[in-house]
């Protein structure tokens, strides 16, 4: 079973339930990677692209990624952009790459790209402050119910980080979401109250009584 390949490779590289053993795990999960399991190779991706794991291989890791996007994942495609993006130690960040796998994952409907182009592109990360386009992203996310499309450009309108400050709009984002019991909502929207936006004023006790319920459903930051 594959499942369970992977699921113990998992436990061995993070010692779950005994001693690390990465090279036992990873063994495992390429094993079934070489099936051409394109879940078992951003698995090993994730492995080899983060420090916690004590084997950091940026190049390896963009190896599997780029094999399980050219088995038509576009998640890949999403964790190539975010290296690139951002940059590891042994690969410098490249907003262009980035941007291209980016665009890529979107022509197959990923809203986790549409998500951070808009990031790049509202922050001008690398590139041209585009707010038009990553506006027009975010928004392309939320029509297809992406609720981390709508907490993003919230906090866009809330902050004014590359369109105009416009805390009804904001509200407006948020106000759904948080009676949906979204975490992220309840914190955006709190935040928002906190310090107010625009024409939303600054709302103490509004700002309260939603870090109380964030609070109730176990979040410790709030």
């Amino acid at each position: 079973d594959n499942g369970a390949r992977r699921k113990l490779g998992d436990m061995l590289v993070k010692g779950e339930g005994g001693d690390v053993d990465f090279a036992a795990g990873t063994a495992l999960v390429e094993a079934v990677a070489d099936m051409g399991d394109a879940g078992a190779l951003i698995q090993l991706g994730d492995y080899f692209s983060r420090p916690q794991y004590g084997e950091l291989d940026p190049e390896r890791a963009a190896g599997y990624y780029r094999r399980a996007a050219a088995a038509g994942n576009a998640g890949a495609l999403v964790k190539l952009g975010d290296m690139y993006r951002t940059g590891l130690p042994g690969l410098p960040a490249d907003a262009d790459q980035a941007m291209a796998f980016y665009e890529d994952a979107i022509a197959q409907g990923d809203n986790g790209a549409r998500r951070n182009l808009a990031g790049m592109l509202l922050s001008g990360q690398g590139v041209p402050v585009d707010p038009e386009r990553g506006v027009a992203l975010l928004e392309e996310a939320i029509a297809a119910g992406d609720a981390g499309a709508a907490i993003t450009l919230a906090n866009a309108y809330q902050s004014g980080q590359g369109v105009a400050i416009d805390g009804e709009r904001a509200v407006l984002l948020l106000e759904p979401l948080v009676a949906q019991g979204n975490r992220g909502a309840i914190n955006a929207l709190g935040n928002l109250y906190r310090a107010g936006a625009g024409a939303v004023g600054r709302d103490p006790a509004q700002a309260r009584t939603l870090f109380a319920q964030l609070a109730e459903l176990g979040d410790n930051g709030a």
